[in-house]
C-alpha cells in the first residue's frame, strides 16, 4: 500500500507539473487572441475617426455598413476575465484534490485507475492527409489551406483529413487525452490498422465511424457524437470539454471516451478487438478561421 501512494504522488505530481506546462501554453494562445482583438479595435476607431469627417451623409452610412459598424463590440477586457476565470477554475486540479482526499478508495480501485496506464501517444506524419500539418515533436497537427509537400505512400489517407498514431495497441490497457478546448469541429477515436485511407466510389467506407473498422466521438458545434459503423449516439456532456480522455481496453473488450477534466465517462463501446488498432484523430477543415486551433496530445 506504501508503494502504491508513493506511486500515486509521483503521478499526481506529474500531471501537476503537465498541467502547468498546457495551461501557461493556453494563457499564451488566449492573451495572442485579446491582442488581436485589440488589434481590431484600434483598426475600427481609426475608421470611425475618419468617417466623422465625412460630410455625405449617404457615403458615411455606406462606409459604416461596409465596416461593419454599429454592431455591439466584444470586449476584450470582459472576454480576457472570462477566459481567467474559466482557468481559474480548472476542474482537473479539483479532480486531483478529490483524489488526493480519497486515495484509500483509488487504491481499493473504486475508481477507474486510467492515469496508471497513461500513455504519450505521438503522431505519425507518414500517415497525416496531405493537408494536415504535424509538428516536429508530433504532438500537434492542425489543417492547412495549402497541401503539404508530403511523398505519397499507401500508409497516407488521401480522402479523410485524418491522422494515426504512432503507437499500435495489440494487448493490455491503455489510456490517452487529447487537447481539443474552443474546436468546433473534430474526430477522435480508434481504427483497425486494415482501415480503408485511399478514396474510390464510396468515400463515406473511409470516413471515421461510418464503417466496421473505426470507433469515434465527433463533435459538431456544441454537440457530441458516438460513431460507429453508421450508427450515431448523442452524447450527454455538461458544461465544456476541454480534453478528451480516451481508454482502451483490450483485454476485457472495452472502449471508453471521457471528459479528462473531470474523469466522467461520455460514452462506451464494446469491442472486438480482432487485429491491433490505433489512435486516429480528424481536425476537419477550417472555415472561415473558426476551426484553425490544433489538436495537442497531452503528455506526462
Amino acid at each position: 500500500m506504501k508503494k502504491l501512494i508513493e506511486e500515486d504522488e509521483q503521478l499526481i505530481m506529474n500531471i501537476l507539473e503537465a498541467e502547468e506546462m498546457y495551461s501557461l501554453k493556453q494563457l499564451e494562445c488566449k492573451k495572442e487572441a485579446v491582442e488581436s482583438q485589440i488589434r481590431e479595435t484600434e483598426v475600427l476607431m481609426n475608421t470611425s475617426k475618419s468617417l466623422m469627417q465625412e460630410p455625405n451623409t449617404l457615403t458615411f452610412l455606406q462606409h459604416a455598413k461596409a465596416h461593419g459598424l454599429g454592431k455591439d463590440p466584444i470586449s476584450p477586457a470582459s472576454s480576457w476575465c472570462s477566459m481567467a476565470k474559466d482557468n481559474a477554475e480548472s476542474a482537473k486540479f479539483k479532480t486531483v484534490e478529490n483524489l488526493v482526499e480519497e486515495l484509500s478508495s483509488t487504491i481499493s480501485c473504486h475508481l477507474p485507475r486510467m492515469w496508471k496506464y497513461f500513455r504519450n501517444v505521438t503522431f505519425n506524419p507518414y500517415t497525416a492527409h496531405p493537408k494536415l500539418k504535424v509538428s516536429q515533436n508530433k504532438m500537434e497537427v492542425r489543417w492547412s489551406k495549402q497541401p503539404l509537400q508530403h511523398s505519397d505512400n499507401s500508409e497516407r489517407f488521401d480522402s479523410q483529413y485524418s491522422v494515426l498514431a504512432e503507437n499500435s495497441l495489440t494487448a493490455g490497457r491503455h489510456y490517452w487525452e487529447v487537447l481539443v478546448y474552443d474546436k468546433p469541429y473534430w474526430l477522435i477515436g480508434i481504427a483497425y490498422a486494415s482501415m480503408p485511407r485511399k478514396g474510390g466510389k464510396n468515400l463515406n467506407f473511409t470516413n471515421l465511424g461510418m464503417n466496421k473498422v473505426s470507433w469515434c466521438v465527433y463533435h459538431s458545434n456544441g454537440q457530441y457524437l458516438a460513431c460507429h459503423d453508421s450508427q450515431e449516439t448523442v452524447l450527454s456532456v455538461q458544461g465544456k470539454l476541454d480534453k478528451l480522455g480516451v481508454w482502451v481496453d483490450i483485454d476485457n473488450q472495452v472502449l471508453s471516451f471521457y471528459n479528462a477534466d473531470t474523469l466522467t465517462q461520455l460514452h462506451s463501446f464494446s469491442v472486438q478487438y480482432l487485429e491491433e488498432v490505433y489512435p486516429v484523430f480528424n481536425p476537419c477543415i477550417d472555415v472561415n478561421e473558426k476551426n484553425c486551433q490544433p489538436f495537442t496530445l497531452f503528455h506526462l
